[in-house]
């Protein structure tokens, strides 16, 4: 229901960072055809990984409640819980894996008669800017988070365990090994794919009759998404975790400076999935928009006869 709530706002802000971007994008009439070409493919492969990370989780979720509710059989209780679990990793992947082949089916130079833009190319030419950093922050954090719950969790790896003066307490579901497992396996898989992604980007071909600027403006664009997408995943991933960690924890710590940690870990859950489906519609770096003018005939002086 969360979720659901917190998709209505998103899918406004979408809207509206969609018809911005629409209306100061740069228009085609001052790009190059093969320029055009190449921002064409990046934006269409960048929309079907969008539609891939935002569907296979609800497809996913779609397909467990059938099996679950409907009676149809197939996977236990514990085994949907942990699919679910990693459902937004798994779209992470779905959409890493698409903007790989994006970078795979980049257009190459045609003709009888091509050119080659020739400059020094490094990760470090690429990997510059605040979705690089986003990327690797939210990557790290979320890895901790996961390592830490499954530390915590009893033995079961499904709930916590506080040992009382008047006996023990138990409370779950909660993000140990059950769940942190399934989860840190499909990150550690979203990386690797995101680095095939970064080696990709740094190895095609340059785009013919394009500056040096706008060559590496496209393949920084490229970075950014990809770093967009694992960042949304973690984000996603990490939120609910906190929200069930944190409940979990505040029945177990009747009070006591823990039980404050887990009551703010429990509130900032769902603010943290909000924050990565808004990341989803943040723009990456794009061509910057120039005013197009059409060039006019110079004026001739009339002789006079």
């Amino acid at each position: 229901m969360l979720l659901v709530l917190f998709l209505v706002p998103v899918v406004l802000l979408a809207v509206v960072v969609g018809v911005v971007l629409v209306a100061t994008s740069r228009s085609a009439a001052t790009l190059t055809f093969e320029v055009a070409v190449a921002r064409r493919h990046a934006v269409t492969t960048s929309a079907v990984a969008a539609l891939l990370m935002l569907g296979t989780p609800v497809l996913l979720g779609l397909v467990l409640g059938a099996t679950m509710f409907v009676g149809l059989g197939g996977l236990p209780l514990m085994s949907s819980a942990r699919a679910l679990a990693a459902a937004p990793l798994l779209g992470t992947l779905a959409g890493l894996c698409t903007l790989l082949v994006g970078e795979l089916t980049w257009p190459r130079p045609t003709g009888s008669s091509r050119t080659a833009l020739l400059q020094d190319r490094s990760l470090r030419t690429v990997l510059e800017g605040a979705w690089v950093r986003a990327a690797a922050v939210t990557t790290v954090l979320t890895a901790a988070a996961l390592v830490t719950a499954g530390l915590l969790a009893d033995e079961s790896g499904q709930a916590i365990r506080h040992a009382r003066p008047d006996g023990a307490a138990t409370a779950g579901p909660f993000p140990g090994w059950s769940y942190a497992g399934p989860q840190l396996t499909v990150l550690a898989l979203c990386v690797l794919v995101a680095v095939l992604v970064l080696r990709a980007v740094l190895r095609r071909s340059a785009v013919v009759t394009a500056d040096a600027e706008t060559d590496t403006l496209l393949r920084r664009a490229s970075v950014g998404r990809a770093c967009r997408a694992i960042t949304a995943g973690a984000l996603v991933t990490l939120g609910p975790d906190l929200f069930l960690g944190g409940a979990a924890a505040r029945r177990v710590l009747d009070d006591g400076a823990w039980h404050t940690v887990a009551t703010v870990l429990t509130v900032a859950g769902p603010f943290v999935v909000l924050a990565g489906l808004v990341v989803l519609v943040l723009p990456v770096p794009r061509l910057p928009a120039v005013s197009y003018v059409v060039p006019t005939a110079p004026s001739v002086p009339m002789s006079s006869a």
